[in-house]
């Protein structure tokens, strides 16, 4: 527990700020849960912190120390997370079974939601303060999530957050506008205050009198000169920091405070620091510090990510800090650094005591003591430090991974499974551990380009090397590392940057920063000319746009300049003309396009990847107007061309791997050779999407004829490539479509009276879809979360049928209010994410449900919510109706829509309205030559057992179904417009072998 009140002996003031936290102690569970301090460096930001901590009152959990997200591994959510996990456990002394976040820490649970429920649960019990310091340093994505609420937001009720940053932060006001937030701008000192401050300062430090420095004449001690301190407080302009570095630097010699203005006394003060610091005269109250500290204090401000006693001792060995370690314990640097020079500590993620600069500080350093050091301007004493820096990581890396091989070797070895399970557990810590190393090697690489004259390609090359490491953790934080280095390096290199940065932020599914980095893109061609940079551009911008319609209008815009100034790029300008024409489910342009991009393609491009993906998609569209044969045809030949594509660039990563491993080789041809097999890994890796992406359609189509067999081959295939390539995305489909295939099969041997198949392929499916959807949660996947969510809810709605026909109604309903939860939710992705398929697919399996709860409760005992169900459906199919771009299946879902009003009227007794929907939507099915057969051959069953029934109660009504569709099979059909007639269609025989069946039945009295 925090202790009780009692305010830090070297506090000042804040009296106001200090009642806010009060007010906020007093309503935990209140609309405004967040203090937001805002104030410049050094203003006190960080000291109001630490004091508001001591403030909290024992009934109140708190952290002790503020957490810096300055810090390498708190710069993302999920280190985030883990650090708050590790408070929490070592606040409550409850960790492994007993701890607040066990669920969390389970496998197939450590996810943003898992961990907003676990904190949830845990602040509703006990209320908690939790306080962030350097909030500036975060990117957009982490500091979202920060401040958001709701279901996967860090922010909870009983959460009671402090977070202190800077005001240049990105996007401020959206954070300063949220009802959660009570803003406080931190400015400096009264002179009051700054009177009580010195005093403290003095009693705190037990220093000789400053003011005698500042003082124009002899003074006693221990007597405040007010019109000194006035002098002080009107140099600093009342700046905590500033009023500090007078108090603690006066006393450096003779210093005067003639020429001292608010304007000069930076300069000034630095001035003599460096002056007494490099003769080695610097004295602080009566510790003296010599050069090793003032090297140290240099070094510090180069290297202000992780600086602990390890990178000490390795700058004193190389000769960087002055100083005999044999004679001295370092322990002397360190002390006066963190008291007179705003050193400040943190528990690094080994464990190690760091010492950390205060960034206003290292600002001050680096502008002042380098530039007094090297007065040359060249900067190579920066250069050198930084190359021994780097070249301390490299050496640590090289650790990590024998320390890593090392522990994979244990684990082999381990006879047990706790102690395989710790070892585990330490592996995946240490390979944490080490992409943060591999971040901040890259941080000090660009410090090195931009010192470098002419400009470096270090951090360049190491940020390209990393970009391709196909690794989440790694890709969060390269945008925001780069950021301010761009502009460093020359066009064709800011290019490709841009371009790069645009795509991981695209992948990840951050698509307001990606569309900003192709605007640069954009920007740059045309000051530099580049009609090739521009077109890339024109197609990111357009791909960011998540409004089909907008994206097909953006793209055709880039076809009128790519046809008048890089006809190169109009094969891939007509095939993204084509895909958005498909997403807005225009089948029939669609096709038209991607043939126009087809023909462009065999004219011009060399780009066989393209052309793979162009004959691919083609042939998927066909499988929406139930063309199988020209479908299965196109999609065999780009599997064909992406599977030789594979073959090629594997071939080429094994020849550049063999040759990395030659002794000949200079460091420049194995730094060559690197960048060439780190690039050829990742157009392997891309390759294999691909060729996951052609199985994946393959077993969907598969699924659709009713070929469960090979729909599961491919599916496994694909499977395989998205787990080699580490794509999220696609394994998280590729699973819920694979627990889909097994779903159809375990009905199809449930049908047969195989039990145990039914039992083993529903287990398969639930399996599947259960990963797929940990995944979706796990790397924030919203997109697919919609279909995940639904296909669970199948699963569990056809275990539902089942214990509904064996008459267990009570587990029947259980598990049908399990359906319905799952495709609540999923009916909730689909609206945020806009995506109308989706929206109406989760909407109607809601609508289904009410069907079978009328069986298992009665008609009387539904809830409102259920009944409602089917008129939100004829609600969202109206909106829809609307649009003046349908989605391919609207007339599917109109048509399943009938089938319900169907179900509901025979329920009712309603017997020739819900023959007459029957009709119309089992034929309206039957004639859909794609999607809606594969729906009718589903539904089949759910008719004819309606009619059985309808057979043993009324069999003269029976006969009368059974007659009307016979009838049905002969007349015209008027379907969305369009005369058919079922018999020409081979659909339809299976219903209407079937009605003669059922009539011979009743006529020879055999039901």
């Amino acid at each position: 527990m925090s202790p009780k009140n009692n305010k830090s002996k070297n506090f000042v003031g804040r009296e106001s700020e200090l009642k806010e936290l009060q007010k906020l102690l007093k309503k935990p569970y209140g609309k405004v849960r967040i203090l937001f301090l805002l104030g410049d460096g050094g203003i006190g930001k960080t000291k109001l912190l630490e004091e508001m901590l001591k403030q909290i009152p024992s009934s109140v959990l708190s952290i002790e120390k503020p957490l810096d997200l300055s810090a390498t591994e708190h710069r993302s959510i999920d280190g985030i997370q883990m650090k708050i996990v590790e408070i929490i456990e070592n606040l409550t002394r409850k960790t492994g079974g007993n701890s607040p976040f066990k669920e969390f820490r389970k496998e197939n649970q450590d996810t943003s939601e898992q961990f907003n429920r676990c904190l949830r649960e845990f602040c509703r019990k006990k209320p908690l303060v939790l306080a962030f310091d350097t909030f500036e340093v975060l990117d957009t994505v982490a500091s979202n999530w920060l401040f958001a609420d709701g279901g996967e937001g860090l922010q909870v009720p009983g959460l009671m957050c402090i977070i202190a940053g800077r005001p240049n932060k990105e996007g401020l006001e959206k954070y300063l506008e949220n009802l959660l937030v009570k803003k406080i701008e931190i400015s400096g000192l009264s002179f009051s205050n700054t009177e009580i401050f010195y005093r403290k300062h003095k009693i705190d430090v037990g220093s000789k009198d400053a003011m005698d420095f500042w003082a124009e004449r002899d003074r006693e001690d221990k007597v405040v000169v007010p019109e000194t301190l006035k002098f002080i407080w009107d140099i600093t302009k009342g700046h905590p920091l500033r009023i500090e570095m007078a108090l603690n630097w006066a006393n450096l010699g003779d210093i005067s405070p003639a020429g001292i203005t608010a304007e000069t006394f930076e300069n000034k003060m630095m001035d003599y620091v460096c002056e007494s610091g490099d003769r080695g005269y610097l004295k602080i109250g009566v510790m003296e510090v010599g050069h090793a500290a003032f090297d140290a204090l240099a070094c510090m401000g180069v290297v202000t990510r992780r600086f602990d006693e390890d990178l000490l001792k390795y700058l004193i060995e190389f000769g960087y800090i002055r100083f005999d370690i044999k004679k001295h314990d370092i322990k002397e640097i360190l002390e006066p650094l963190e008291k007179y020079f705003f050193v400040k500590t943190r528990v690094g993620n080994r464990g190690e005591q760091v010492y950390q600069l205060h960034d206003e500080m290292a600002r001050l350093v680096q502008r002042h003591v380098w530039s007094y050091r090297d007065q040359s301007g060249s900067g190579m004493e920066r250069k050198a430090l930084l190359e021994a820096v780097l070249l301390y990581y490299e050496q640590w890396l090289v650790k990590m991974d024998k320390m890593i091989k090392e522990k994979g070797a244990k684990i082999e070895r381990a006879k047990n499974e706790v102690q395989k399970r710790d070892l585990q557990n330490a592996k995946i810590k240490d390979e944490v551990h080490k992409k943060d190393i591999q971040i901040e090697r890259l941080y000090y690489a660009f410090k090195l380009d931009a010192l470098s004259d002419p400009i470096g390609d270090g951090g360049r090359r190491l940020w390209f090397e990393l970009v391709n490491i196909d690794d989440d953790y790694i890709n969060s934080y390269l945008p925001a590392e780069i950021k301010k280095y761009k502009a460093f390096y020359d066009p064709a290199i800011q290019y490709e940057i841009y371009s790069r940065i645009a795509q991981l932020e695209f992948d990840a599914g951050h698509i307001t920063q990606a569309r900003g980095e192709w605007l640069r893109v954009h920007k740059l061609g045309l000051v530099e000319k580049k009609n090739a940079w521009v077109a890339s551009a024109l197609f990111g911008i357009a791909n960011c746009e998540k409004e089909a319609s907008v994206a097909l209008k953006k793209f055709k815009q880039a076809k009128r300049f790519c046809e008048k100034y890089a006809p190169d790029y109009l094969p891939s300008v007509n095939y993204n003309i084509g895909f958005s024409y498909r997403k807005m489910q225009d089948v029939e342009k669609a096709i038209e396009w991607y043939k126009i991009a087809w023909r462009e393609y065999q004219k011009n491009s060399k780009d066989k990847a393209l052309g793979a993906k162009i004959v691919n998609d083609l042939g998927y569209a066909y499988s929406h107007k139930g063309e199988w044969e020209l479908c299965q045809r196109h999609i065999d030949e780009g599997q064909a061309i992406r599977d030789n594509i594979k073959l090629q660039l594997e071939q080429e990563v094994a020849i550049l791997d063999a040759r990395l491993k030659s002794k000949k080789l200079t460091k420049e041809s194995q730094t060559e050779l690197q960048d060439q097999l780190a690039r050829k890994r990742k157009e392997l890796s891309k390759a294999r999407i691909q060729l996951g992406l052609s199985h994946n359609t393959l077993g969907e189509i598969y699924r659709y004829q009713e070929k469960l067999g090979m729909s599961l081959v491919n599916y496994r295939i694909a499977l395989t490539q998205f787990e080699m390539s580490k794509a999220e995305k696609w394994q998280a489909k590729a699973l819920f479509s694979r627990g889909e295939t097994y779903r159809r099969m375990a009905w199809e041997k449930y049908r047969k009276g195989d039990e145990v198949g039914y039992k083993e392929n529903t287990e398969k499916a639930e399996k599947d879809v259960r990963e797929s959807l940990y995944i979706c949660k796990k790397y924030r996947i919203k997109d697919e979360r919609d279909t995940a969510n639904r296909r669970i809810g199948r699963i569990f709605h056809d275990r539902a049928i089942r214990a509904k026909e064996k008459g267990k109604y009570i587990e029947a309903q259980q598990l049908l209010e399990k359906a319905r939860n799952y495709f609540v939710e999923g009916l909730q992705y689909a609206k945020d994410t806009g995506d109308d398929l989706e929206t109406l697919s989760n909407q109607t399996e809601l609508a289904f449900i009410y069907d079978d709860f009328v069986h298992v409760v009665g008609a009387n005992n539904v809830p409102s919510e259920y009944k409602n169900s089917l008129r939100d459906l004829r609600r969202l199919l109206k909106e829809h109706g609307k649009k003046t771009s349908r989605i391919y299946q609207f007339t599917v879902f109109k048509n399943e829509y009938k089938l319900e009003e169907a179900a509901t009227a025979y329920q009712n007794g309603r017997y020739e309205l819900a023959l007459k929907k029957y009709i119309e939507g089992i034929v309206g099915l039957a004639a859909d030559p794609g999607y809606g057969r594969t729906r009718y051959k589903l539904l089949f069953h759910h008719l004819t057992g309606q009619i059985e029934k309808l057979a043993k109660r009324a069999p003269k009504e029976a006969k009368k179904w059974c007659h009307a569709f016979i009838n049905t099979w002969e007349a015209p059909q008027v379907i969305d417009e369009n005369k058919i007639v079922l018999k020409h269609e081979s659909i339809f025989p299976d219903m209407l072998e079937w009605c003669w069946k059922l009539i011979s039945k009743i006529d020879e009295g055999r039901l």
